[in-house]
């Protein structure tokens, strides 16, 4: 995974983009969704405040997504661009296991990330104190099972889930990483870090236009060649949803 350790510096510069500053430009806002009201109203919790709110797109009760949200003095909130968060985003953002920037670069820096992070989580999984604790560390070790290096974090107060693959093309003797980030103040992004021959390149994509426009005015001096594309078709590289520890072999 430690190809090249500015590829790492890259990704830690991404996930720390000023959270505080983006919530106040971008006013994305992380929407539960309680109940279904008919007629496109819905009962939600925003930032713990329980208020009725409008949505075009059909939502599903017990989910939390990313939103736009509109409002005036005369009408209900409106909610758009609703982008549903991974479940494993919804579960470890309660929890206690979690990597900082710090510890997550250390990680990454070790000769084999997938396997330290293996005997981290079978460790944790034996002290579990829940059966839901026990539950949520499996998902992270069936991410490693699929090849995919899955990381809760906490920055800066903020809570968000980083996932990495590596992969290698013979023919062109090119290192990718591929990631996937699901941040409350910025939205799923998705991206892929190429490396060949010392040189490195970054490639992003996000779904929201207020998203693209903070990149790219707080990353002007982003050493490395950097595309920012917009994509409203972004999903995680693992998603827990689909597989069982029945499909693990430790």
């Amino acid at each position: 995974m430690n190809f090249s350790l500015s590829a790492l510096s890259a990704i830690t510069q991404l996930i720390s983009s000023n959270p505080k500053e983006a919530q106040t430009l971008l006013k994305l806002s992380s929407v539960d969704i309680l109940k279904s009201l008919g007629s496109h109203r819905y009962t939600i919790d925003l930032g713990g405040k329980i208020l009725n709110a409008t949505s075009q797109q059909t939502l599903t009760e017990g989910k939390r997504y990313w939103a736009e949200l509109t409002q005036s003095s005369s009408k209900l909130p409106q909610l758009s661009k609703m982008i549903s968060m991974p479940l494993m985003m919804q579960n470890f953002s309660d929890q206690d296991f979690h990597y900082t920037l710090k510890t997550m670069q250390t990680l990454l820096e070790t000769k084999a990330p997938m396997q330290e992070s293996k005997h981290l989580l079978l460790d944790k999984m034996i002290q579990a104190a829940s059966k839901e604790e026990f539950n949520h560390l499996s998902t992270l070790l069936l991410s490693l099972h699929h090849n995919v290096l899955t990381l809760p974090l906490i920055f800066d107060h903020t809570f968000a889930l980083l996932q990495l693959k590596k992969r290698y093309n013979k023919s062109s003797k090119t290192i990718f990483l591929e990631f996937y980030a699901a941040l409350e103040h910025l939205g799923p992004i998705s991206g892929l870090i190429s490396y060949k021959e010392h040189t490195i390149s970054l490639t992003l994509n996000v779904v929201y236009k207020r998203t693209k426009q903070f990149l790219e005015d707080t990353m002007h001096t982003f050493s490395y060649p950097l595309t920012i594309e917009l994509n409203e078709s972004i999903h995680p590289l693992y998603n827990n949803s689909t597989n069982s520890l029945l499909d693990l072999s430790i």
